[in-house]
């Protein structure tokens, strides 16, 4: 029906061959037209290569009705499904790559507001300290940045000065509960005087 051998063991086509190319065509062009469609929607780097997938084959099956005897339509859909396996792979690995980043850049994002949130109270508290005695405004304040100074003069990197400073912000927190009225009633509280 397709193709028939002769005395020589040539193929020849038979007067039903081009139904073997009318039924994978029409599947070719009715995939074509659907990459057509929704071409904007593809990845930028698979668009070419997924439109090659379909119209090299195709040629390829237009160049086989002439010059029957080689397997054009078979090396190229092999090859194109390579390229296409290997840029749809490489689509997918930069899509994760960039989903990766903004998983990254949104957790940097929730530490920063953390790190904003734990200063706030940390103020918050050296203000309370500061608040026991009228002439210590500000001093918890001014002990860390001058603390930030000097941690930064004396090398230490950008996290460890923050830690520096806010440890520097709570070095009175126990003033508190005894105020600063009192130098005798301070001298009980520090861990020097105790016995």
């Amino acid at each position: 029906m397709y193709y028939s051998f002769d005395a020589n063991n040539v193929y020849s086509r038979g007067p039903l061959y081009p139904v073997a190319y009318a039924i994978p065509m029409a599947i070719f062009l009715l995939h074509l037209s659907l990459i057509i469609q929704y071409y904007g929607q593809l990845g930028r780097k698979i668009r070419l290569p997924l439109l090659m997938f379909y119209v090299v084959p195709l040629t390829a099956s237009l160049i086989q009705l002439k010059f029957y005897g080689l397997s054009l339509i078979n090396i190229a859909a092999a090859t194109m499904s390579i390229v296409l396996y290997v840029f749809v792979i490489n689509e997918m690995n930069e899509t994760l790559d960039k989903e990766a980043h903004n998983e990254i850049d949104n957790a940097n994002k929730e530490v920063k507001k953390i790190d904003h949130a734990l200063e706030q109270i940390i103020k918050t508290i050296s203000s309370a300290v500061d608040s026991t005695d009228y002439e210590a405004r500000g001093h918890s304040v001014r002990v860390a940045n001058y603390s930030k100074m000097i941690a930064r003069r004396a090398g230490l990197n950008d996290e460890q000065c923050h830690e520096v400073y806010y440890a520097a912000l709570l070095h009175d927190i126990g003033l508190i509960g005894i105020g600063r009225k009192d130098p005798e009633e301070i001298k009980k509280h520090t861990s020097l005087d105790r016995k």
